[in-house]
């Protein structure tokens, strides 16, 4: 079976394309050519049309788990490159942020989509991905599935998030944290996430559908600290945004 993961280079494209490459599937990874595994890297800027359909010419995928796609723009190109005659499963990685902020936890697939003033234009972008791939699957019945997790953790992470912590704890520096640090957030391990990647790939069922994927329990950002506290045996001053009149960017990951 041969998977295409979008990506390769960075925390979550590389860990997927690790993951499966141990489960005995023969990953390609496309991307700019920034892989240290040139074996099976197509090399192309996924913006660019004519490269994709240059490097995707007479390539044919089971799988396609595309990771580093943020807008519509970035799906429909690969949708306009890919030769879908043997395609099983493409797997768009969307995230919660496409949610608004004022729904209930926990949130549902159903819940309300639109505007997050936390996540501001990333979740609008994913969103309009989200309903170009649907309207594909209705029209085409492109083999979407699409994924929603929250925040992802794990070896390689290459966001500053749980290392800003770490650091300040070593550091005996302050930790700025948004809001109150009454917000619940929740969390995922990315090899949970490659294998609930791997159950659907596996089950020929799941087709034109979304799924939020996600640990059952939320945690609150004061709550999450203090577990990297405990975990480190160090501990450090909790400053609160709202304290201190700090104005927050929206996030964009």
């Amino acid at each position: 079976m041969n998977i295409l993961v979008m990506g390769g280079t960075k925390f979550v494209s590389k860990s997927i394309a690790k993951y499966f490459s141990d489960e005995g599937y023969k990953v390609y990874t496309l991307n700019r050519g920034n892989s240290l595994d040139n074996k099976n890297t197509l090399k192309a800027d996924r913006h660019i049309e004519k490269n994709m359909k240059k490097v995707l010419d007479n390539k044919k995928f089971d799988y396609v788990i595309d990771v580093n796609a943020y807008t519509q723009n970035d799906v429909e190109i690969l949708y306009n490159c890919l030769d879908k005659s043997k395609l099983k499963k493409y797997i768009f990685i969307s995230s919660s942020a496409v949610y608004t902020e004022n729904n209930r936890l926990p949130i549902k697939e159903s819940a309300t989509k639109g505007f997050n003033s936390q996540w501001k234009d990333y979740g609008i972008n994913k969103l309009e991905a989200e309903e170009f791939l649907f309207s594909k699957y209705k029209t085409d019945k492109y083999p979407v599935v699409i994924l929603r997790p929250p925040y992802l953790y794990g070896p390689m992470n290459n966001l500053y998030r749980e290392s800003y912590i770490f650091d300040c704890l070593l550091n005996c520096d302050p930790i700025l944290v948004p809001s109150d640090g009454q917000t619940k957030i929740q969390f995922l391990h990315i090899d949970d996430l490659c294998a609930q990647i791997k159950e659907i790939i596996i089950n020929d069922e799941i087709i034109g559908i979304a799924f939020n994927v996600g640990n059952k329990e939320y945690i609150t950002f004061e709550k999450w600290i203090e577990k990297c506290f405990e975990a480190t045996n160090l501990k450090t001053k909790i400053l609160y945004a709202n304290q201190y009149n700090i104005n927050e960017n929206s996030r964009v990951h």
